[in-house]
């Protein structure tokens, strides 16, 4: 991705989406867990003369991106397993066909290139982003929602941030404030922010019903890479942040 024009290729949203549904038996149980633990076998034959590249629209602009074979894109899914059951049967991938898949990205909507995947014995298919992984940016970890789209973003140093956002008001004015820090994950071309509410020291007692009273709240965050032309992006969704 170095050197290309335009923002980076970021998927914010998942880059497998199954379609159909399994059937209503207790076999379904372990066909949900062998998919979720990457159980899957690919039964097509080898991969034919399919187009090495194709080209998208990101952001409004036209790019070009190579692609990854229907073979290499099972083995990202198996790879990517996060399930716990060795024990159930493999799914059994058929012969798949090309189609697209829109998904979320830094700059809105875009459709991407995909194989759909037959699971053989079911009305189950697996749709997978074929676009080749060297193309694109996943950011992994994102836990909190953003804490607002007004956020913004100056650079104090090549190395230090402040953030400007919408929060609470500050502890200090009563049991109903909150204390923000600030952390960052850095990424190639992508620095994701990082704004998590601290506990308050003295909290409000379980009768006190707090106002929606916001403020604006800063945070400083220490890079450990110049921050240079990267995109600031919050956690959560994935908003670009404007610096100022």
């Amino acid at each position: 991705m170095a050197g290309r024009p335009g923002p980076p290729l970021l998927v914010i949203g998942e880059l497998t989406r199954q379609v159909g549904d399994w059937p209503n038996t207790e076999a379904a149980v372990d066909l949900k867990e062998a998919l979720a633990s990457g159980r899957l076998i690919f039964t097509a034959a080898p991969d034919d003369g399919s187009p090495s590249s194709q080209e998208i629209r990101l952001g409004g602009l036209a790019r070009r991106v190579q692609l990854q074979s229907a073979r290499a894109a099972v083995d990202a899914m198996i790879a990517g397993g996060t399930g716990s059951c060795p024990e159930c049967p493999p799914l059994r991938l058929t012969a798949p066909a090309p189609t697209t898949l829109q998904v979320s990205t830094l700059v809105g909507s875009s459709v991407l290139p995909a194989w759909d995947f037959p699971v053989a014995g079911t009305d189950v298919h697996l749709i997978r982003v074929a676009v080749d992984p060297g193309e694109y940016l996943t950011v992994e970890g994102l836990e909190y929602g953003p804490v607002g789209g007004d956020t913004t973003a100056e650079l104090l140093s090549p190395r230090r941030l402040r953030v400007t956002f919408t929060g609470s008001q500050p502890a200090t004015v009563g049991p109903c404030g909150r204390d923000y820090a600030g952390g960052a994950e850095e990424d190639g071309r992508v620095f994701v922010v990082r704004i998590a509410a601290l506990p308050n020291p003295a909290p409000a007692p379980a009768d006190l019903a707090c106002g929606l009273v916001a403020a604006m709240r800063t945070v400083e965050i220490e890079l450990t890479e110049p921050l240079g032309d990267r995109v600031i992006i919050t956690e959560g969704v994935g908003f670009a942040v404007p610096r100022v």
